[in-house]
């Protein structure tokens, strides 16, 4: 985990990648199934796949942490999964500004749903950064006239 952690600062995200699909693999062997850590590597590897701009394998990682995470009540995990959501939307909306509304309406759903998880998970911290996400979301959407549901 902290390998990965440290390549993405040396673009170096194919390095991560493997690193994180070798972790993956330890993490969920028959004998040891450890759901957290297979949540944790495939949210890293997505990290690393949106960092490096392959956003159809980002997605692919992302959904696979996403449902890990659901069947095992991961809050903390899912709320983290709303922010890397952002980010992908964001890269999706740099290389498709048609898709402006709809994908800036879908990181304002996100986030508020991120939010309510945060208070389940209690965790304080997530639950500032969401919000702040959430002032900023909602500041670019009224400047560009866009309508949040």
């Amino acid at each position: 985990y902290v390998c990965m952690d440290a390549y993405p600062f040396k673009e170096e995200y194919n390095s991560a990648i493997k690193v994180g699909e070798k972790a993956m693999d330890i993490a969920v062997k028959a004998n040891i199934v450890n759901r957290y850590f297979a949540a944790l590597f495939n949210f890293k590897i997505a990290e690393c796949y949106i960092s490096s701009d392959d956003l159809d394998m980002a997605k692919i990682y992302m959904e696979q942490a996403e449902q890990i995470s659901l069947e095992n009540e991961y809050y903390f995990l899912l709320a983290h999964n709303a922010l890397l959501k952002e980010q992908l939307l964001i890269k999706e909306l740099k290389k498709n500004p048609h898709l402006k509304i709809q994908n800036i309406q879908e990181i304002y759903k996100n986030l508020c749903n991120a939010e309510k998880l945060t208070e389940i998970a209690q965790n304080h911290n997530m639950s500032i950064q969401i919000q702040e996400h959430l002032k900023n979301i909602t500041k670019f959407a009224q400047d560009q006239g866009i309508k949040l549901i």
